[in-house]
């Protein structure tokens, strides 16, 4: 989006001079912006740029470790101009609970569990929740949880894992209710 400066300064009273003078330090601001919005487009589409196949998995490999270096000193320089916008900010903190889910395609939580209970009947029940899995245990044990687990007794928790978004954490209990016998036991032994 191209802004007219001149308009603008046109319209102020050249006697204002704190009008013109904050004009004036706006300028390279949205020139600045721009051009970080060109580049973080080169880095994140580089294939509309240099066209798909330019190198081997090294080449690629080194340009990417340049273009973390490149993106990183762009964050810091909207940082120091105070340009950052909330996106910028989560991508500063590093934080491993953030993650791009691969289904949405959308920066989100990864604060979903799947885990695996072995009922009192000896069958198995697999289930997923959000925040604290000692939390949802307590919910089976409270009879709040699944009516499955409730209606046969006591429950073992054999299997859990961490750190998946919500359409991973679907997907992951869908795999492993798809596995056979021998495959669930040696993904329980393994754990």
């Amino acid at each position: 989006m191209e802004i007219n400066l001149d308009g603008i300064i046109e319209s102020y009273r050249i006697n204002d001079l704190s009008n013109f003078d904050k004009l004036n330090k706006l300028k390279p601001k949205l020139n600045l912006e721009r051009s970080i919005k060109q580049i973080l487009m080169i880095i994140k589409e580089p294939h509309k740029v240099y066209g798909h196949g330019v190198g081997s998995g090294i080449d690629i490999e080194k340009i990417n470790a340049r273009l973390e270096l490149i993106e990183s000193t762009l964050l810091d320089i909207k940082d120091h101009l105070g340009l950052l916008t909330s996106m910028d900010k989560l991508s500063m903190l590093g934080d491993e609970r953030l993650k791009k889910d691969n289904f949405t395609h959308k920066i989100q939580e990864a604060n979903w569990y799947v885990y695996i209970l072995k009922c009192g009947d000896k069958s198995i029940y697999t289930g997923m929740g959000k925040g604290e899995i000692e939390e949802k245990m307590q919910e089976h044990l409270d009879r709040k949880g699944s009516k499955y687990v409730s209606s046969r007794g006591m429950f073992k928790l054999v299997w859990s894992k961490d750190g998946f978004t919500a359409s991973e954490a679907l997907t992951e209990v869908h795999r492993i209710k798809s596995l056979g016998m021998e495959q669930l036991s040696l993904m329980i032994k393994e754990h």
